[in-house]
């Protein structure tokens, strides 16, 4: 299919046709708890390929010059389109939902008039069209109503997902597929797509895995089996007092979410996961104001690149941390490819799960790049797009299923509890960027205290306890445009007999610098809640 480019002559192109995948979420966490993390991204990669196999289907239908890709990634997809006949899209839909009539994923296809000169107005009457088709699912083969949901057997999508994770890149041929999930591929809409071992000459570079996060997962390296052989040799016996036809733990396996939680909890003390989802601000809304193609395509484009290859990058970095019982508090580095399992990164957004303590630190490392990397590649727009994200710290054993509706759940907060979103939610609090930032810098603060110090623990409690009556003095602080502070010493009088006076008076004062921030921006915040936030990070660091 022709790639768009702003060269391109969109009068020879009056259609817009949009593919937009539904139920990914629900479809990629539907999955057994015991050895999810073999089959999570194969379900995630399988998702984000039905739009690759689609886009041949309308190829081979409509036809090769009648077609030039706008955007594919993320579940939806566009295509400029010479001529579409009301008949050619209902055949397209027939074959789409005949496919998918026993699945949990929904592809919805519509399109609309694209005016020359009135992008916004035609993208925007497009996605108002979309929203309409889907109240007709199905529409043009009712039989999926009669049909029941498709078994798949956890052991296909195991040994596809131990392929990906060492496949170059993938082909797709117009050709019959096998039935199912195999351990090379898979197939949809009379197209099949093959795990390719190595590379070739003609890579499309959609499907090339090079530097790209699509199919990279924590595997068992031999320097990783080496350090935790008594910790191997234990999932050994479980694995076979489970099933003794198990095969043992070996270089290049992918390690389980309870693995992570083990690593975070050799670490800090506390072996916990976390579930992190990010998703790009209000993109519907500036799209909708973007009445250049080009610029549309350009913001896309650079998004897209971000949440894979920029995403990589980050990935195959390390992050610090203080080694649990050191008493020098001198910092050594972990890998976040050890350490973090992305779920799915697609155009706008990601979701992954790691090591509680990695997860935070993969959070701020994400968000500090993606704000580096807009403004060197200024995608032509007068405001830069922000992240709005949930950190949600859980046992490794968790269920699966639910994880992603925790996560979700969050995020909506993070975006809605104030009128500005570029936020954080972790432990039920939402947070600015920049309080995230403050919590980190205290926990830290409160970890030293305690673990070099010899502060006991029930300072924590103590400075959970200190955003009440925050709401009070930042009142005070707007309405007569004074910070009291005889009301703050009042309110940490308790650390009278702290064993660190100097050093817990410097937590006071970002205490008083929150409400000057208050009385400086004129607003209500939530700046107490980094209190008890940093408390519980630091609870996690000193167990």
């Amino acid at each position: 299919m022709h790639q768009y480019a702003p060269e391109t002559n969109l009068a020879e192109y009056p259609t817009l046709l949009m593919g937009d995948l539904s139920g990914i979420q629900e479809y990629i966490f539907n999955i057994k708890s015991e050895g999810a993390a073999k089959g999570l991204k194969g379900r995630s990669f399988y998702v984000q390929a039905l739009s690759d196999l689609c886009l041949e289907l309308i190829e081979a239908e409509l036809g090769t010059d009648n077609c030039s890709l706008f955007y594919n990634g993320g579940g939806n997809f566009y295509v400029f389109c010479k001529t579409l006949e009301a008949a050619q899209l209902n055949n397209i839909r027939k074959q789409v939902e005949a496919e998918l009539t026993d699945s949990e994923i929904y592809l919805n296809l519509s399109s609309g008039p694209n005016t020359l000169g009135q992008f916004a107005s035609s993208w925007e009457n497009l996605h108002r069209e979309a929203n309409r088709d889907k109240l007709r699912k199905f529409a043009q083969f009712p039989d999926a109503f009669s049909v029941s949901v498709r078994k798949e057997n956890p052991e296909d999508w195991k040994g596809f997902v131990k392929n990906l994770t060492k496949a170059a890149w993938y082909a797709i041929q117009p050709q019959p597929a096998l039935p199912g999930i195999h351990r090379n591929g898979f197939g949809a809409f009379k197209q099949s797509l093959a795990l390719q071992k190595k590379q070739g000459d003609q890579i499309n570079p959609e499907h090339n895995f090079e530097n790209s996060i699509k199919n990279k997962l924590p595997v068992w390296s031999a320097e990783l089996l080496n350090m935790h052989e008594d910790y191997v040799g234990k999932l050994n016996e479980r694995n076979l007092a489970s099933d003794d036809s198990q095969d043992t733990v070996d270089e290049g396996d992918i390690l389980e979410f309870s693995t992570l939680g083990y690593f975070a909890g050799l670490r800090t003390g506390t072996d916990k996961i976390a579930v992190l989802k990010m998703d790009v601000d209000n993109l519907g809304d500036l799209f909708r104001k973007i009445n250049d193609p080009a610029i549309t395509k350009k913001v896309s484009d650079t998004l897209k690149r971000f949440f894979d290859f920029e995403l990589f990058n980050i990935w195959t970095s390390s992050f610090p941390f203080i080694p649990w019982g050191s008493t020098s508090g001198t910092t050594d580095e972990a890998s976040f490819k050890d350490n973090i399992y992305v779920v799915f990164a697609g155009g706008d957004d990601c979701l992954v799960i790691g090591g509680w303590d990695a997860v935070f630190a993969f959070a701020h490392r994400v968000r500090t790049t993606f704000d580096a990397y807009l403004k060197k590649h200024n995608p032509g727009i007068p405001n830069t797009p922000t992240l709005s994200a949930s950190i949600t710290v859980l046992d490794s054993k968790f269920p699966v299923v639910r994880m992603g509706i925790l996560a979700e759940e969050a995020l909506h907060a993070a975006k809605h509890t104030y009128d500005e979103k570029n936020c954080i939610s972790v432990f039920g609090k939402v947070l600015t960027w920049r309080e995230f930032e403050h919590a980190q810098k205290l926990a830290s603060e409160l970890d030293v205290l305690i673990k070099h110090f010899d502060e006991p623990r029930g300072i924590l409690h103590r400075v959970q306890l200190s955003h009440v009556g925050f709401d009070r003095l930042q009142q005070r602080a707007l309405q007569k445009g004074e910070v009291h502070n005889p009301s703050i010493w009042k309110l940490f009088y308790f650390i009278r007999n702290s064993r660190n006076l100097q050093r817990m008076e410097k937590i006071i004062e970002q205490y008083e610098r929150a409400l000057l921030d208050a009385l400086l921006a004129n607003k209500q915040t939530n700046a107490a809640a980094l209190f008890p936030v940093a408390a519980r990070w630091a609870e996690l660091l000193t167990r």
